[in-house]
């Protein structure tokens, strides 16, 4: 039982290890180094493919800023980095920068461009006049119609049927008994009351 469980086990790493090995690799010769590596040369230069060239990242990233009408002032900060279209160079991996885009007659637009690498941002400014295209409009209220605390909307009283104003509007005036008025109760509301003492 031993034995079998040892088999078992040696298989299975055997295959772990030609699962793992690449697709194209091949099986190891008995021949020395040397002697392999004239055949290799010899081949196309073989040996050199497979050594990858090392392509330093430089320590400066470019990033290239264009709006759509172009002609808006970028801004990092309180820092104008320039007028779209351009490009500028920053610190490799410094982080996010948060920018501002704008020009006259249209809306802000707040954005943000990274530094691992070469950038390019493109920024579509919506003009004033176009507001309503953009989600979350919302139409301004005229201002020609001023409210007051008096200017509540003449309705009637559910229960009496005579006119009133509308809730939220200025309180009615106690009558001349001295007793405070009563708000009248939407129909179908339950009214209150104490329990009985036994």
């Amino acid at each position: 039982m031993r034995h079998l469980i040892g088999h078992i086990g040696l298989l299975g790493l055997l295959g772990l290890l030609l699962w793992a090995a690449p697709a194209g690799a091949q099986a190891p010769t008995s021949q020395p180094a040397s002697a392999a590596a004239p055949a290799s040369a010899g081949a196309g230069g073989a040996a050199k493919a497979l050594k990858k060239p090392s392509k330093k990242k430089s320590p400066k990233v470019k990033l290239s800023i264009s709006s759509r009408p172009g002609g808006a002032s970028v801004y990092y900060g309180k820092r104008l980095l320039g007028t779209t279209p351009f490009s500028v160079e920053w610190k490799r991996d410094s982080g996010p920068i948060d920018l501002a885009v704008r020009k006259s007659g249209f809306f802000t637009v707040n954005t943000r461009i990274y530094t691992g690498d070469d950038e390019v941002l493109m920024v579509e400014l919506t003009s004033r006049s176009k507001a309503y295209t953009l989600f979350g409009y919302k139409a301004p209220i005229k201002k020609d119609e001023p409210k007051g605390e008096d200017d509540g909307e003449e309705i009637a009283d559910p229960e009496t049927g005579e006119p009133g104003k509308a809730p939220g509007s200025k309180a009615p005036k106690a009558p001349a008994s001295g007793l405070a008025p009563v708000a009248p109760r939407p129909p179908g509301s339950i009214t209150p009351v104490a329990p009985k003492a036994p």
